[in-house]
């Protein structure tokens, strides 16, 4: 869907000393904001419902809690929205501001403005989200070396998994953070077995499934309130596949996104094998955690003796 409106606003500010970046890259982010403004330090990121986030808003507040996450604490996310009405839910709560088309005149005093969240809660959750981050990351990349060199060199090639093993036990639930019974519906991507949430693909997935499985592992495992996206830092889960396509500008962009998200990268055979990897960056996670926040009291209490 073309960002008629975002593109609109940034000829419209062309002339003034408002820095612009259209379809931001960012180095976490799959689903970025359409729109990053910037002046004196002051940052503000502009969001148009693309045509899946009107019949599925949800996708879009995952699309905000991951930029939440991401951008700095002080940077206000509106959203723009066209005069003729269309309605999504309470999706209003998460954003610092909703604007219509004919208002984004005003996005020049917006962005003085100071956003209505807590930084400091943000900063703190953004914290213990990035000690997730680390270890999905580094474990994530550690499985791509290992299954990019069997790919690439005389050792047989990975076998591929039988779909039969993965054969879902149960049906997950993306969270409705809209608390909208109707919009209540099993996933089509992730699968839960007694160990976790994963979703398993027959093919290397192309971008666009990738976004979609990057927003539905931040609605699996998030709990977004008056639009602070809180991670549950003891969950994680899996997308087991031979291989992710790299990007060519910035090759391991698609695992720093995937395991931002909370997605870990693994090359499993067997639904039993993926549960052992599964147990193991959990527990790493947990060590890490533990190790970072008893260093993190010690000096707080050190300077409390001062």
């Amino acid at each position: 869907m073309k960002k008629i409106l975002c593109a609109q606003i940034a000829v419209s500010l062309s002339e003034t000393d408002i820095d612009i970046a259209v379809n931001p890259d960012h180095p976490y982010l799959l689903s970025p904001p359409d729109l990053l403004l910037g002046r004196n330090g002051k940052l503000l990121a502009v969001y148009e419902p693309h045509r899946e986030e009107l019949s599925e808003p949800n996708s879009l507040l995952a699309r905000l809690a991951l930029s939440r996450l991401a951008l700095p604490a002080h940077c206000q996310h509106i959203l723009v929205v066209d005069e003729d009405g269309t309605s999504l839910g309470s999706v209003d709560n998460s954003f610092d501001k909703v604007i219509e088309s004919v208002d984004t005149r005003k996005i020049p005093t917006i962005i003085e403005d100071r956003t209505r969240l807590d930084s400091a809660i943000l900063r703190e959750v953004k914290e213990t989200h990035f000690l997730r981050f680390q270890v999905l990351y580094e474990s994530s990349l550690l499985q791509f070396n290992r299954s990019h060199f069997k790919k690439n060199c005389d050792q047989p090639e990975i076998a591929p998994y039988p779909r039969r093993r993965f054969e879902a036990q149960d049906k997950v639930y993306l969270s409705d953070w809209l608390h909208d019974g109707r919009r209540r519906r099993p996933s089509r991507l992730f699968s839960k077995a007694d160990w976790g949430v994963y979703s398993a693909l027959e093919k290397t997935p192309e971008a666009r499934q990738l976004r979609a499985l990057c927003l539905g592992s931040v609605r699996l495992i998030t709990d977004l309130d008056n639009g602070i996206p809180f991670s549950r830092i003891d969950e994680a889960n899996l997308l087991i596949t031979d291989c992710l396509h790299l990007n060519r500008f910035d090759p391991l962009k698609p695992i720093r996104g995937t395991a931002f998200s909370g997605l870990a990268f693994c090359p499993a055979s067997s639904v039993i094998s993926a549960g052992k990897y599964y147990r193991h960056i959990i527990d790493q996670v947990g060590h890490v955690s533990y190790e970072y926040y008893k260093k993190k009291n010690r000096r707080i209490k050190g300077v409390g003796v001062r």
